[in-house]
Order: C-alpha cells, then sequence, then structure tokens
C-alpha cells in the first residue's frame, strides 16, 4: 500500500517501462526525489497526493496518462516543476481542469 520512496534518488532514471499501478496505495511521499532526469513514467489509479517537482524533464504524454487515470478524490494534489507549467502552458491549464474535476489540484513548484 505504499510507494514512498519507490525511484528516490534514481538520479540517472530517465523512463519507467510499463505502467505504475497506485490503486491500493496511500503513500507515494518522496517517491520521484531527486529523480530530475526523469522522462517517461505511465501512472495510474492515483488517489493520494504525489510530487514530481524533482521531474524536470517530464513529457506532456506522461502528465496526461496520470490525469487521464486519476482515481476520484477529495483535496488531494499533484505537484509538477515550475518549469514544467512555463514549458506547456496550454497542456497545464487543460490537465488542470481535468484534474480538478477528478478532485485535484495541479501545483507548480
Amino acid at each position: 500500500t505504499t510507494a514512498e520512496y519507490l525511484f528516490s534518488g534514481c538520479s540517472n532514471l530517465t523512463t519507467v517501462t510499463g505502467v505504475i499501478d497506485l490503486t491500493k496505495s496511500i503513500k507515494t511521499g518522496s517517491m520521484f526525489s531527486w529523480c530530475s532526469l526523469l522522462e517517461e513514467v505511465r501512472i495510474k489509479g492515483l488517489k493520494v497526493d504525489l510530487d514530481l517537482s524533482a521531474c524536470a524533464n517530464l513529457s506532456t504524454e506522461s502528465v496526461k496518462y496520470l490525469v487521464d487515470n486519476l482515481q476520484q478524490a477529495t483535496g488531494k494534489s499533484i505537484t509538477l516543476p515550475g518549469s514544467w507549467q512555463t514549458d506547456h502552458p496550454a497542456e497545464a491549464r487543460e490537465y488542470g481542469q481535468k484534474a480538478s474535476a477528478k478532485g485535484f489540484t495541479l501545483n507548480f513548484r
């Protein structure tokens, strides 16, 4: 039920192959801390907060997949790097609206 520290410290990680199913996960703290090179990851079933702020190279496809596959929740957040919002303003708005409809806020730090 926990994905805490799953990839934390994997500073050379660029791609996660397959899909990470977080349907049963209740903790994701520091899951991607220090993963600054991460570009591609597919996450489904998220129902808790997730911090991806360290992942400055995260693809729009990865964020789209995450948002499209969120569980319904209340008052949860996904934190992305501030540079992602700057580089993808249209997608940030679109995915922010979709996330909001599922009870999530997209934050940028």
